[in-house]
């Protein structure tokens, strides 16, 4: 994560008064900072091993939805089942959430990958742009060939609402 990003999460998860020194400890010298991202991974540590004791998900699982749910903004156990296509072949992209606007003219796709890790290696934004790129753009015969059939249902079901709906009226966030 960036520190722009640490920032931003503190605020979202301490929304509070009583946490914004925490935020503004981020952004000053390098000790702060590091003091700051040891209790962040902390409070992120005791956040997952709570959702896990609750819901009885992997913890691999618990990540990916915590994050989905500060991404999306929604409740951990909103997040579908099938709208995780983390796996074999997956393209570097854990989540792919589609929601159709009540009136059915308009869809909002969120894609996200999480990663739980201290860094975030630069390739895995290159792999996951080559994702985005099955999504997409490769033609039907090359993604149905995918070895991870949950991906493929939400390439198809994305075809499917751009070919009704039209670019335009497809929102996406990654």
């Amino acid at each position: 994560m960036s520190e722009c990003s640490h920032a931003l999460y503190l605020r979202q998860l301490f929304a509070e008064p009583r946490f914004s020194p925490i935020v503004a400890i981020v952004n000053t010298a390098q000790p702060a900072r590091m003091a700051a991202m040891s209790l962040q991974r902390t409070i992120i540590e005791e956040k997952l091993d709570h959702l896990r004791e609750s819901s009885g998900d992997e913890r691999d699982v618990a990540f990916t939805k915590f994050a989905c749910s500060l991404v999306k903004p929604s409740d951990y156990a909103d997040l579908e089942p099938e709208d995780i296509v983390d796996g074999t072949d997956d393209k570097q992209i854990d989540v792919i959430s589609i929601e159709e606007t009540l009136s059915g003219a308009e869809a909002d796709i969120l894609i996200l990958q999480a990663k739980d890790q201290n860094s975030f290696p630069t390739n895995h934004l290159t792999l996951m742009g080559n994702g985005l790129g099955w999504i997409f753009e490769q033609p039907k015969a090359d993604y149905q060939k995918l070895k991870n059939s949950p991906l493929i249902r939400k390439i198809d079901e994305i075809r499917s609402l751009r070919a009704t709906l039209g670019n335009s009226n497809l929102h996406v966030r990654v």
